[in-house]
């Protein structure tokens, strides 16, 4: 071997170890450094719990499973909760777990018979997540709340007042949970407080752009793997997967359009066959409009106290829609929503059906809102007020 050979091989082992830690060790040392330092933020932000275990550690495999979200029991065209099924909320401030009542038809609420109470007017409040009360607990839902309000303005009179929302549902599922459910429970009044989950394409077409690169590697088992541990270990991955998430929710006003397209009319149309189930059934049927935000969340504090009320928030994305900007998911969805809700008051008025203009009851406490349409308990006990007012504008007696 030649002293040429021999001086040249550490000096190529110099080279490829240099570009190991250039090409490796440098890129994962600040990729540990950008993690400690979302880890810090967040913790922050959330809590410190993030520090060690990452947002992974705000997840319960367990609640997850037992969600008040999960709701497997297909019957039909809609589905429900089995009886008696072990199902938990959240507190959405708190983070708090509390358990939540399944009664023995599969809806919230202690059990109760088809067989209506003797003296008794039955109202069946129908709707998905808000009416279930999906951040609330039992005695803090607006049925809940309706059942109380009515039987204290009415001591005279017995309401008994029967929670029929399932999360998630739009109106095509809750008109065929009508007809299978609520007419056999013989109401004498009937509620209807939806929109949110039509006006954003729940179980139909929803809001979406291609993304072909995206999805043919997520095709890809290993990569999905890989993805799925990043998501729930790395602080940093999530950070930057959200952003890429955001500037996917991102439409304009052409997507905006062709989402709302045909979204009322299919609406009220459901919303029709449902007033003719219960005129069918001597049932009095009353519809509410529904309050919602394009943020997603609670509305910002600088927004609460500004006031801005939904038809404020509606005219600020209907102009950006005009200025020919992109909007996001949660402002389409309030484009979409608004113009239900418009249709809705309209259809209402035409066919002599009482309305419960909920939006105009909450418009000036819109931070009631905990998510885009969820309410707190505040909010349930407003919107059981304009309901009481809506069923008693005659009277207590039916």
């Amino acid at each position: 071997m030649t002293d040429a050979t021999e001086k040249g091989r550490p000096l190529c082992l110099r080279r490829i170890a240099f570009g190991t830690v250039l090409l490796v060790v440098v890129p994962l040392v600040l990729l540990l450094v950008l993690e400690i330092f979302c880890r810090v933020w967040f913790a922050y932000q959330v809590g410190p719990s993030v520090l060690v275990r990452g947002l992974g550690a705000r997840v319960d495999s367990r609640f997850e499973e037992e969600s008040v979200e999960n709701h497997f029991n297909v019957v039909g065209e809609f589905d429900k909760y089995h009886p008696h099924q072990s199902r938990y909320g959240r507190d959405p401030k708190s983070k708090e777990r509390f358990k939540v009542r399944i009664n023995n038809w599969g809806y919230r609420g202690a059990d109760f018979t088809a067989q209506k109470p003797a003296d008794t007017i039955r109202v069946a409040t129908l709707g998905s997540s808000s009416t279930f009360g999906f951040y609330n607990r039992d005695e803090t839902t607006y049925p809940r709340y309706l059942e109380d309000a009515l039987n204290q303005r009415c001591p005279d009179q017995r309401y008994e007042v029967l929670n029929l929302g399932i999360p998630h549902l739009p109106v095509y599922n809750i008109y065929h949970l009508f007809i299978n459910d609520g007419v056999a429970l013989q109401p004498d009044i009937v509620t209807l407080y939806e929109g949110g989950n039509d006006s954003a394409g729940f179980y139909g077409v929803q809001l979406s752009r291609p993304r072909p690169v995206r999805d043919r590697l997520g095709r890809v088992k290993a990569l999905r793997m890989v993805d799925y541990v990043l998501s729930f270990r790395s602080v940093f991955y999530q950070f930057c997967k959200s952003v890429f998430e955001e500037r996917d929710n991102q439409f304009t006003r052409e997507e905006v359009e062709r989402h709302a397209e045909g979204k009322s009319e299919d609406f009220l149309t459901c919303v029709a066959k449902i007033r003719a189930v219960c005129i069918e059934h001597n049932a009095r049927f009353i519809v509410a409009t529904q309050q919602i935000n394009s943020s997603g969340y609670r509305l910002t504090e600088d927004a609460a106290k500004a006031r801005l009320t939904y038809e404020d928030e509606c005219r600020y994305v209907l102009d950006k829609i005009e200025r020919g900007e992109r909007v996001s998911r949660y402002e389409a969805n309030l484009y979409v929503h608004h113009g239900m809700m418009r249709d809705l008051r309209a259809w209402a008025a035409e066919n002599d059906v009482p309305l419960a203009d909920a939006i105009l009851a909450l418009d000036h406490r819109r931070e009631v809102l905990v998510s885009w349409l969820h309410l707190s308990p505040e909010g349930n006990r407003m919107i059981a007020g304009v309901l009481a007012e809506t069923i008693l504008a005659d009277g207590c007696t039916q």
